[in-house]
C-alpha cells in the first residue's frame, strides 16, 4: 500500500511539472507570436499599408490590434467550450470533439 501511494504521487508531481512545462512553453510561444504580430502592424503602419485605420467619411480611427487579437481568442475558447487559460492540449481536444459534432461524415 505505502509503495503504491509513493508512486502514485510521484506519477502526479510529475504529470503536475509535465503540465507546468506545457504551459510555459505555451505562454513562450504566445508571446513569440504575439512579438512578431506587434512588429509587423508597426512596420506597416510606417510605411502607410496598415488596414488598422477605419471609419467613415474619412474618419481615421484606431483599431488595436491586441484588443481585436483577444477578442478573436475569446470568441474562439467560448465556441469551443475551453476556458481563456486552456493550454493547446485541451484547445486540440476540444476542436477535435467538436469538429466530430459538425462534420458531414459524422452523421
Amino acid at each position: 500500500m505505502n509503495i503504491k501511494t509513493t508512486t502514485e504521487r510521484w506519477k502526479t508531481k510529475k504529470r503536475r511539472k509535465e503540465r507546468q512545462q506545457r504551459q510555459a512553453e505555451q505562454q513562450r510561444e504566445w508571446e513569440e507570436r504575439f512579438k512578431q504580430w506587434y512588429e509587423y502592424q508597426n512596420q506597416q503602419r510606417r510605411y502607410g499599408e496598415y488596414g488598422g485605420y477605419t471609419g467613415y467619411n474619412n474618419e481615421q480611427t484606431y483599431v488595436n490590434p491586441t484588443i481585436e487579437f483577444k477578442k478573436k481568442y475569446e470568441e474562439s475558447c467560448d465556441l469551443l467550450g475551453v476556458g481563456y487559460d486552456a493550454d493547446k492540449y485541451e484547445i486540440k481536444l476540444s476542436y477535435r470533439k467538436k469538429s466530430k459534432t459538425i462534420s458531414p461524415r459524422s452523421k
